[in-house]
């Protein structure tokens, strides 16, 4: 074989050797770009056994059940709205609700006096205060009783130890302020709180508590709303408004005794204003010499007179 047979055959192998480098190299990138185009967009579905999470029918039926579920949940916490349930029962018997915002941010109702406050707040003792966190009513009535602890004291933020006592739901130790010590049940904070706000602020419904505190307070109370213009039962956790619209539902003879009663007593002062007004005028009437002229029938008309002396 001659030398240029021989070079001819080298270039020969060399050329297919290179062709052969290529063929292999395409096909490695074109099966990569594949195999990267199947994971981003797969076009079958992944066999069982495989970790993908599966959503069968079952799967749909039990989620959708679960959020038709939390829905009716959900409305049924808005349909027993006991705020509403207040309102109405109110309305009915014609009580306005007008004007339910306290004005005056006061910490007690009746002594609404700066002397009175510098008191409450001076009488303020860590002692008490941790009695009743503790709800320990026995150190409480000693304190009271023994020690002369006065239990109208508050904090310099107005929170009084009765709104602490209402809102732990200490229900006995919340009679014995308003009972045997006569803490003023009226008492407010500097956001016009009440205690009944702070009976149903709680993670548990105070219904004994609530129960102490209808007894010494006007359940109209639970409309009136604070410096924020928020009533008591809009404290509650709404999963308590259920309990709450019952509670009130059971005891509506409370609020409509409440309403007739005041009705009466309304009546009567004013017949008594009436009656003094009378008086006062009789009197008045007297000292002037001047009596009262008796009731006389208004005169005939003129045309009247003429046809009966024609006729006489």
């Amino acid at each position: 074989m001659s030398l240029a047979s021989l070079t001819t055959a080298a270039n020969t192998l060399k050329l297919l050797s290179q062709d052969a480098t290529t063929d292999l190299t395409s096909s490695s990138s074109s099966s990569s770009s594949s195999s990267v185009r199947d994971k981003l967009y797969p076009t079958e579905a992944p066999s069982k056994g495989t970790d993908s999470p599966s959503c069968g029918p079952k799967e749909l039926a039990s989620a959708s059940s679960e959020a038709v579920l939390v829905e009716q949940e959900e409305e049924e916490e808005l349909s027993a709205n006991p705020i509403e349930y207040l309102e109405q029962l109110f309305a009915k018997y014609g009580i306005n609700l007008k004007n339910r915002r306290r004005k005056r941010p006061v910490m007690s109702l009746p002594a609404d006096n700066d002397n009175d406050m510098f008191e409450q707040v001076d009488a303020y003792d860590m002692e008490t205060a941790r009695a009743v966190r503790a709800g320990d009513l026995d150190t409480l009535r000693q304190l009271y009783h023994d020690k002369g602890y006065s239990l109208s004291a508050c904090n310099r933020f107005g929170e009084s130890l009765l709104h602490m006592s209402c809102r732990r739901g200490h229900a006995s130790m919340v009679r014995f302020m308003l009972v045997e010590a006569k803490v003023n049940p009226r008492v407010m904070d500097d956001f016009g709180r009440t205690a009944f706000h702070d009976v149903c602020w709680s993670s548990q419904p105070n219904l004994e508590t609530m129960d102490v505190l209808l007894q010494v307070l006007p359940p109209i109370g639970l409309l009136m709303q604070d410096a924020r213009g928020n009533s008591p039962l809009e404290y509650a956790p709404r999963k308590h408004w259920p309990v709450w619209l019952e509670y009130l539902q059971e005891r509506e003879h409370i609020f409509v005794n409440w309403i007739r009663e005041k009705r009466e007593r309304v009546a009567l002062t004013r017949q008594h204003k009436q009656q003094e007004i009378e008086k006062l005028r009789r009197a008045a009437n007297h000292i002037k010499g001047i009596a009262s002229p008796p009731l006389q029938s208004p005169a005939p008309p003129a045309h009247r007179v003429e046809m009966n002396s024609l006729a006489a």
